[in-house]
């Protein structure tokens, strides 16, 4: 059986698009490897996974990560090596050449405006740095690659400059994860979050909305980008009309927006965010309660046609409030929102499609009959 394997030195391996989306599909055809951040060996969903160390420095990771990550790809001895950071690259190139391995590479998000919205502060001479490398690698290195594989087709038409063999696969939900709930009102008072928690990503912003009005609770579930982060905003004065649930699998997920009345994406405004197909938009359309997000242009021409979302200032705390009342004030509404988000996922918005363009790229790379 035809050996593919996965790599990131920067995610960990639970990651929804990486592990619970390609990989996993890919494993139903091939010997599925990943290596990701990750203590002990472990199989999920027929993929091999394997352990990375987390670096505590981001500047020793871009250093020696590379170099550990081109040792464990060699042992694994697999016939493509699919990468998802810009930082493996070099080993990517260096496992086509020396190796001759297929090489795919995984553009989750624009690379060079990524640099300029990091949460910490870059100086900007290193910036312009960081900056010019990176072109230097689309105009050079990127047409190495026999596959590019875009989160967007945003992104795709910003790489097919680069490359021809480009395809875009969104991150849409997988549908089989869900056991579908039966319509009715939402009793409950409470809203939610759920995913990668960050200042960019409004949580500080939800909990001042949360400070306006004492009838809400937020049910939020995932990780703190940070020990700094967590401990600031456990310290802000509406922490307790929080149910923190942590990092939760994916059918407790689903089991937590289910007791919700509402589903909360207010990122703020910043280039890879307005220009995303965000994983948590369509669970929640999956998980049958209505959306309220971002007023970015690209999210509402989405959306255009489906009356799922309340779109909102994600900087104006009263903005996001006067949605959370309605919703609430308006349950019949509410209702019909939330049905009309799901039944859009259900027949367009899935992983199912997304997971055959996959397979054919795949089968168009490696050559050898299904």
């Amino acid at each position: 059986m035809i050996k593919i394997c996965h790599l990131s030195s920067v995610h960990i391996y639970q990651d929804t698009r990486i592990l619970y989306k390609e990989c996993s599909s890919l494993g139903k055809k091939y010997d599925t490897h990943l290596i990701a951040v990750n203590d002990v060996p472990k199989i999920i969903n027929n993929v091999k996974v394997h352990p990375f160390p987390k670096f505590k420095s981001r500047f020793l990771r871009i250093i020696f990560a590379p170099l550990i990550m081109l040792f464990k790809a060699r042992q694994i001895n697999a016939e493509v090596y699919h990468i998802h950071d810009p930082e493996l690259i070099l080993t990517a190139i260096i496992l086509k050449i020396l190796f001759k391995k297929k090489i795919v590479f995984d553009v989750h998000e624009h690379i060079k405006k990524h640099f300029h919205s990091k949460p910490y502060h870059i100086p900007s001479f290193v910036l312009k740095l960081i900056t010019f490398a990176y072109s230097f690698i689309e105009n050079h290195l990127l047409n190495k690659f026999d596959l590019i594989v875009t989160a967007t087709p945003l992104i795709k038409e910003e790489i097919i400059a680069f490359n021809k063999n480009v395809i875009a696969i969104n991150n849409y939900p997988i549908i089989e994860e869900v056991k579908l709930q039966e319509e009715k009102i939402k009793e409950s008072n409470s809203v939610c979050y759920v995913g990668a928690i960050t200042e960019d990503r409004g949580i500080k912003i939800i909990l001042n909305v949360l400070s306006l009005n004492d009838k809400f609770k937020l049910k939020l579930v995932g990780k703190f980008v940070s020990q700094e982060l967590e401990s600031e905003v456990k310290n802000m004065n509406s922490w307790d009309k929080v149910e923190y649930y942590g990092f939760k699998n994916r059918q407790e997920i689903y089991k937590i927006m289910n007791e919700s009345f509402a589903g909360l994406i207010v990122l703020k405004k910043i280039y890879n965010y307005a220009n995303s197909f965000p994983n948590k938009m369509f669970e929640y359309m999956l998980a049958g309660i209505p959306i309220i997000a971002s007023d970015f242009p690209l999210w509402k021409k989405i959306l255009k046609d489906v009356d799922c979302a309340i779109f909102v200032n994600p900087e104006n705390p009263e903005d996001i409030m006067n949605a959370i009342i309605y919703l609430k004030d308006n349950p019949e509404i509410a209702k019909r929102m939330g049905k009309a988000g799901q039944e859009k996922v259900l027949k367009d918005y899935n992983w199912n499609s997304e997971e055959r363009n996959l397979f054919e790229k795949y089968q168009e790379l490696i050559g050898v009959d299904k």
